[in-house]
């Protein structure tokens, strides 16, 4: 919805009517349930990946920047 928005307020502006879309807001949407990996599942995954990708998921899966 955000480009069509953008879009009608371009229109709106350059051709001097009023944006249909300016009242319109967005429909709450529930958090989503987020399961993360376990720990064997993460190690399953590091251990199955190609050998040139194994350092960068080891890396994104245990620097602790990635769960800030």
């Amino acid at each position: 919805m955000v480009p069509l928005g953008m879009i009608l307020k371009e229109a709106a502006k350059r051709y001097q009517f009023d944006n249909p879309y300016y009242d319109i807001n967005a429909l709450k949407q529930p958090k989503t349930d987020i399961q993360p990996f376990t720990l064997n599942e993460v190690w399953t995954f590091i251990n199955g990946v190609r050998a040139d990708y194994r350092n960068y998921y080891l890396v994104r899966f245990f620097h602790r920047d990635a769960y800030e």
